[in-house]
């Protein structure tokens, strides 16, 4: 009986994963944390023609999310970002311009910075460097980060 039982939950998985394959990943997403099984998730989305969204500050939840048919990566998915910085990103969401979300998340540090800000933002990080530079350095002279171009 034994034996059955797991049949009968193999069966029910591989059904679920045929005919609802984003749900399905969704859930196992969520409940893994192991990177390389993450990726293999995500590949094989992408083999079934499935858009997944990379993390978007405006957009993005504390963890997987579907819309529109779409797999929405949470923030958290960005090496760095701590699921606190997730939630408070989150909690100012949605952020119209990046001055709007440096004034609001004071606590990243550069590194976090510069990969939302090109990543998240939609910048070509070879033409829209200079800019970044003088957000940073904006945000300094309002005492946003005045710690942190000087660490």
């Amino acid at each position: 009986s034994h034996s059955v039982a797991y049949a009968l939950i193999g069966y029910q998985m591989a059904y679920l994963k045929y005919y609802y394959p984003i749900n399905f990943t969704n859930e196992m997403l969520k409940n893994n944390k192991n990177d390389q099984e993450i990726n293999n998730y995500l590949m094989e989305l992408r083999t079934r023609d499935i858009k997944i969204i990379k993390p978007d500050v405006n957009i993005s939840k504390e963890d997987f999310t579907i819309e529109n048919n779409s797999l929405i990566l949470p923030l958290i998915m960005i090496k760095g970002i701590t699921k606190y910085i997730s939630e408070n990103i989150k909690k100012n969401q949605p952020y119209n311009d990046i001055f709007k979300f440096l004034s609001l998340n004071k606590n990243l540090n550069k590194k976090n910075l510069f990969l939302l800000f090109f990543d998240i933002f939609s910048y070509f990080k070879s033409s829209y460097l200079l800019y970044f530079l003088f957000f940073l350095h904006l945000s300094s002279l309002n005492g946003v980060f005045n710690t942190l171009l000087f660490c």
